[in-house]
């Protein structure tokens, strides 16, 4: 597959990257990390505020599926400034690379031990493209004003 080359486009850089998962993670990890505080005995916790606990996860979820399939964003993404296009073309990869390729296919060979660290690594290349990018055909860019 040849990269995609366009003097208008920049590749996002790793602090941009890791911002972004930085405020991705956080959007689900500090409710949880509420919940742990408020009730440090599992038994403790309400079935309500698990039921609660539940649905916000689902919303967020859903909320990045529908941002990535569209723009090629998450909420982290958005809030940088940068986006997912598809290394080829220079396009959004909507649902199946960016969701299907990109998050679902990676969380289950991220199943195997180590492929965290690997897929991470990569990102010291010189395209700055993790292993998660190069399975879906993907690039991060900096997201400029006539990119939709």
């Amino acid at each position: 597959m040849s990269e995609y080359k366009n003097e208008e486009i920049s590749l996002a850089s790793r602090g941009q990257r890791l911002q972004a998962a930085i405020i991705d993670n956080l959007i689900i990890i500090v409710p949880m990390l509420i919940l742990v505080l408020l009730y440090p005995q599992k038994e403790a916790i309400p079935d309500v505020v698990s039921i609660i606990v539940g649905l916000y996860m689902v919303m967020v979820m859903i909320i990045q599926v529908v941002f990535l399939s569209s723009t090629g964003q998450t909420v982290g993404k958005k809030m940088i400034n940068i986006q997912i296009i598809r290394s080829n073309d220079g396009k959004n990869g909507g649902f199946v690379s960016n969701v299907l390729l990109r998050a679902f296919v990676n969380g289950l060979i991220g199943l195997i031990p180590l492929y965290h660290l690997i897929d991470t690594l990569f990102i010291f290349s010189d395209t700055k493209r993790c292993l998660h990018d190069r399975i879906a055909g993907t690039t991060v860019i900096k997201k400029t004003a006539n990119q939709v």
